[in-house]
């Protein structure tokens, strides 16, 4: 069961930050791979605080099998919020249409994420570093590197863009 936990079928984590200046997560898992994608969380027993799921090309999730409630922010193309749905329980399914990506975090790490908000992925400081993580409304001094690039399930590429703007 170990084997398939998210941060063993996914690359290195990201910075997950909303705005340009609020930190979401610290450790933010990309779901890059068709296995991680199909994995998703099943085989988290939970997340940490400060840790969150990308998971690029879905436009649903369900929590079947999950053992706590999650917070769920689908994004568009560009990275911008479309929906959120705060304390996901265990057994139910969410969605949104035009989605290009949901993010998975614990129940509560979304709060006060609003639809319109524009969500980045930058590079962790150092992987499982967690000294640098800055609280939630903390501004980081002049960060302007560009979000990951993140290819969608359809194909199209989906950029959320960094603070550094476009």
């Amino acid at each position: 069961m170990g084997r398939l936990r998210i941060d063993r079928t996914c690359g290195p984590p990201a910075r997950l930050v909303a705005g340009g200046d609020r930190l979401v997560a610290g450790r933010c898992h990309v779901a890059g791979r068709r296995l991680a994608r199909a994995v998703g969380l099943l085989f988290t027993p939970d997340l940490a605080d400060g840790e969150a799921l990308w998971l690029p090309g879905c436009r649903s999730v369900h929590t079947l099998g999950m053992r706590a409630p999650i917070d769920v922010a689908f994004v568009d193309g560009d990275g911008r919020v479309l929906a959120v749905r705060h304390a996901l329980r265990p057994g139910r399914a969410a969605g949104r249409r035009a989605a290009r990506a949901a993010v998975e975090a614990p129940a509560g790490a979304l709060a006060g994420l609003a639809p319109g908000t524009r969500l980045s992925l930058t590079p962790a400081r150092e992987p499982g570093d967690l000294r640098n993580v800055r609280p939630s409304g903390a501004r980081e001094g002049g960060e302007t590197r560009a979000g990951r690039d993140l290819t969608t399930h359809s194909g199209r590429a989906g950029r959320p863009a960094s603070a550094g703007g476009e």
